[in-house]
């Protein structure tokens, strides 16, 4: 029996589909640099982010020298901030949670996801907001979907997880969860929607 639906953010919960891209993206609208630019030298200088080895002050001063232009850190508030939210999504999250526990499985940093869980009151949407750099541990481990399992006392078999990345949900299925593949490029809600009505009642 389902007990829980879990999402990934970027590219389930977002209209973008990755979170290093929904940042640069920001920065390049204040700046002025090319969003590829800035892309490159983002992924060269944040290895070890996503799984809270590093802040995100403590890569700043290479990315901007990497960039070739010295940006206020400010700017990074507002580059976490503005993220365009799939409402769609959320609405659905938010009529799940009428019936089941709903929570929210994402690789991301600290900075970046606290930013966010404040700017759209997620505690208010989801039960359980589990986040790569908090587990030490990306999608590609258990270790990650046990904290997930954990954090709401189920078994792998009551939840489902969606995600936008088929890799993602190759260790969920493992474990035994049920998991949905949300096409982003398709951007088909009817087909997940369709998908979640033969698991559980909408």
């Amino acid at each position: 029996m389902i007990k829980a639906i879990f999402f990934d953010f970027d590219g389930v919960l977002t209209n973008f589909e990755y979170g290093s891209y929904t940042v640069c993206y920001n920065l390049s609208q204040k700046t002025g640099i090319p969003t590829d630019k800035l892309v490159s030298c983002y992924h060269q200088h944040t290895g070890g982010l996503d799984i809270g080895k590093i802040e995100d002050k403590d890569f700043w001063g290479a990315f901007c020298r990497c960039v070739g232009c010295e940006i206020g850190i400010t700017l990074l508030d507002y580059a976490f901030r503005n993220v365009s939210m799939n409402e769609k999504m959320l609405e659905l999250a938010k009529k799940l949670r009428k019936n089941y526990k709903v929570g929210i499985i994402t690789d991301n940093s600290k900075g970046r996801f606290n930013a966010i869980i404040d700017e759209f009151k997620l505690r208010d949407i989801f039960d359980a907001l589990i986040l790569s750099a908090d587990v030490g541990a990306t999608k590609k481990e258990e270790v990650i979907f046990r904290r997930a399992l954990d954090s709401l006392k189920l078994k792998p078999q009551e939840c489902i997880f969606i995600d936008n990345s088929a890799r993602n949900l190759e260790v969920p299925k493992r474990m035994g969860f049920k998991t949905i593949h949300y096409d982003f490029q398709k951007k088909d809600f009817d087909s997940l929607l369709t998908q979640l009505k033969t698991l559980i009642r909408i």
